[in-house]
């Protein structure tokens, strides 16, 4: 249940950012607003961040942490499930647009970039939760 709550959790974070994100559009007046509010800085953080925290909550409030090759699937899987999610979403709200333009479009811009990032910073949640609690 805790699994399936971090899970959604998660889900919810990426769709709440993917809102966030659509709000700051275009509203960079200045170079320096425009590298914090661009769309794959703002992804690349929130999944980090995200990631950084999960691996941490896995180790320390499952009771039966899973392995490190199992967890990363799962998390590669999160990050996909709520990226086709937020295609959908900007399809919705964007008509003239088609899922699989809005999807191939921003594969190789944002996603790949940021499953690269986030999974590093997940491997680093579980590595930072395992080494205190040898200690």
């Amino acid at each position: 249940m805790k699994r399936l709550l971090l899970d959604v959790s998660v889900v919810i974070l990426f769709v709440a950012e993917y809102f966030c994100e659509q709000a700051v559009a275009g509203r960079a007046a200045s170079s320096t607003a425009f590298l914090i509010l661009n769309p794959l800085v703002i992804s690349i953080a929130v999944a980090s961040i995200a990631a950084f925290t999960r691996g941490i909550a896995e180790q320390r409030l499952l009771n039966s942490p899973v392995i490190l090759l199992t967890g990363l699937i799962e998390w590669i899987c999160l990050v996909f499930v709520s990226y086709v999610l937020t295609c959908l979403l900007d399809v919705q709200r964007h008509p003239p647009e088609s899922f699989m333009t809005v999807f191939g479009f921003s594969l190789f811009i944002v996603l790949i970039p940021t499953l690269i990032v986030s999974t590093g910073a997940y491997i680093a949640g579980r590595g930072s939760a395992f080494q205190k609690s040898v200690n």
